[in-house]
C-alpha cells in the first residue's frame, strides 16, 4: 500500500516568530501522519528556506543523527502547535513537557536518535524505578511520552518501541471505592441542609446521578439544560493548566 506525501507548512506564532513544519507521510495502514518541526525563525523567509532545504535533502534519515534532546525540543514545538489549533489538550502538553524535562532529557538527551534501542530504553526505565523511585503509573506515562515523540519522527521504525515483555506495566492498581445508594442519599440530604445549598446541591446531585466528570459538571451552562423535557447536553468541559481555567471539548 503506497504512502501519500503531505506538503510542509510555515506558520506565524503569537510571539511573531515563524515555525516551519516538515511534510509528513500519511500511512493508510496506521491511519496517521508523521511530521516534525524544524524550529522557530525570525522571519517567514528564513523559515521557508529551512523548510525548502530540508525537503530537498536526499535523506530524511538525518533525524537519526540528531541528539535526542535537540529532536525533543523541536517535537514539543510541533505538539504546541497542535494545542493552538485545538487538536490536543493543554494539560497533555504540560504532561509531555514535564516528562521530557524531568525524566527523559537528564538520562537520554545526549544519545543520538539512531543510538536508541530496547536495551537503552529498558535500562533507563529500570533506573526510573530504582534510582528515582517513581511509581508504575509515572514510569508508564513517561515511557508513553517518549514512544509518542519517536512515533512522530520520520523513521522506518520507532526506536523507543519495546518487546511486549519489556514494556512498563502498572502492577498495583488503586482500588475504586464506590458509595452505596443509601450513603449517596445521606450525603445529598446533608448537602441540601448546608449553607449555599442552592448552588451545591444541584452540582452534587448531577455528579451522583449522571456520572459526569468534574470538568463537565463545572462546564454546564443554562443553554445546555432543558427543564421542560428533563434533558442536559454535555457540550464542554473546564480544565485548569498552571492556574488558568479554559474550556475544552468533553473527552467522550
Amino acid at each position: 500500500m503506497s504512502s501519500v506525501r503531505v506538503p510542509g507548512s510555515v506558520y506565524r506564532r503569537e510571539s511573531g516568530r515563524w515555525t516551519a513544519v516538515t511534510s509528513s507521510v500519511f500511512d493508510p495502514v496506521e491511519g496517521r501522519r508523521r511530521r516534525i518541526s524544524l524550529g522557530t525563525f525570525e522571519s517567514e523567509e528564513v523559515a521557508l528556506a529551512a523548510l525548502s532545504e530540508f525537503e530537498a535533502s536526499p535523506s530524511v534519515g538525518d533525524v537519526g543523527r540528531r541528539r535526542l534532546g535537540e529532536y525533543l525540543a523541536d517535537w514539543l514545538v510541533l505538539v504546541e502547535s497542535q494545542v493552538e489549533v485545538g487538536h490536543l489538550a493543554r494539560r497533555t502538553l504540560s504532561g509531555y513537557e514535564e516528562a521530557v524535562r524531568l525524566h527523559i532529557l537528564p538520562a537520554l538527551g545526549h544519545h543520538r536518535v539512531e543510538g536508541l534501542n530496547h536495551l537503552v530504553i529498558h535500562d533507563w526505565l529500570t533506573s526510573l524505578r530504582k534510582a528515582k523511585g517513581l511509581s508504575d503509573q509515572t514510569v508508564l506515562r513517561v515511557y508513553r511520552t517518549l514512544h509518542r515523540a519517536m512515533a512522530d519522527a520520520p523513521l522506518d521504525r520507532n526506536p523507543a518501541a519495546l518487546p511486549k515483555h519489556l514494556r512498563p506495566v502498572v502492577r498495583v492498581r488503586r482500588e475504586i471505592v464506590r458509595p452505596a445508594p443509601d450513603q449517596i442519599r445521606r450525603f445529598l440530604d446533608h448537602v441540601e441542609e448546608c449553607d449555599r445549598s442552592q448552588y451545591l446541591f444541584p452540582l452534587w446531585r448531577l455528579a451522583a446521578t449522571t456520572g459526569m466528570r468534574r470538568g463537565e459538571l463545572a462546564g454546564v451552562a443554562w443553554p445546555d439544560v432543558d427543564l421542560d423535557i428533563g434533558t442536559l447536553w454535555v457540550e464542554r468541559s473546564l480544565g485548569v493548566d498552571s492556574g488558568d481555567v479554559f474550556a475544552k471539548t468533553p473527552k467522550s
